[in-house]
């Protein structure tokens, strides 16, 4: 198989340490929903027009933050959903992260917080690792200064995959999988855009698929050695 650059771009490292030896994640039982952010749109917060800026107004929930410090996993559930903490430094500054997803599923949200001020400075989606949507920028005063739109580059969205895999591979590449992973970029060999998908069949073999990003046309797909 041909090698494949991918591009797998982690938007901030998720690093934390954890506070005592409880491993298991923190179980909220109180009745909340959890808004998901799609490519084109900011949700669960209060949006104003401020001559013709987009001003956002969100804080963290700094009690969801100290409650996730019980486990080192720093985790926090809630319905069907997980919410992930990480501390972490970009540039000079201190942030805080929160990460969202759903538990069966591979797509996740992530809000990024100033440290001192807990006012929001980034959001986005990653599928497993790879950033897709369009990641925002925010300054302290809550104005959008700053927007990477990360399917430029790809025709089909991830959502067209997920649904491109389940008709025609037997795949749902959305759904938490053993041995599943999935990531996109540019094929310099190939000299195009491609996903690729890699579901491991047992110990010796993984099934590889590899998908032009441009038409949806499934141009690989073997069954494999494991490295």
């Amino acid at each position: 198989m041909k090698k494949i650059v991918l591009v797998l771009i982690l938007v901030l490292a998720v690093g934390c340490n954890g506070q005592d030896k409880n491993t298991s994640p923190v179980i909220e039982k109180e009745q909340d929903t959890i808004t998901y952010y799609n490519s084109y749109e900011i949700q669960k917060h209060i949006e104003n027009k401020v001559d013709n800026k987009t001003i956002v107004i969100k804080k963290l929930d700094i009690t969801e933050f100290k409650k996730s410090k019980a486990n080192e996993s720093r985790e926090l559930i809630k319905g069907d959903s997980i919410h992930r903490f990480f501390e972490t430094v970009y540039e000079t500054d201190e942030y805080i992260g929160k990460e969202s997803i759903k538990l069966e599923e591979n797509i996740s949200t992530y809000e990024v917080y100033d440290k001192k001020s807990l006012t929001l400075f980034r959001t986005g989606q990653r599928f497993f690792h790879t950033p897709i949507g369009i990641q925002r920028e925010y300054n302290s005063k809550g104005e959008l200064i700053k927007e990477k739109n990360w399917d430029k580059d790809f025709k089909l969205s991830v959502d067209d995959v997920i649904s491109l895999a389940k008709e025609k591979l037997n795949i749902d590449i959305n759904k938490k999988t053993r041995g599943l992973f999935v990531s996109r970029g540019f094929d310099e060999d190939r000299n195009k855009y491609i996903y690729s998908i890699s579901l491991r069949i047992d110990v010796v073999f993984s099934r590889e698929v590899i998908i032009d990003a441009e038409n949806g046309e499934i141009i690989y797909d073997e069954k494999v050695y494991n490295d």
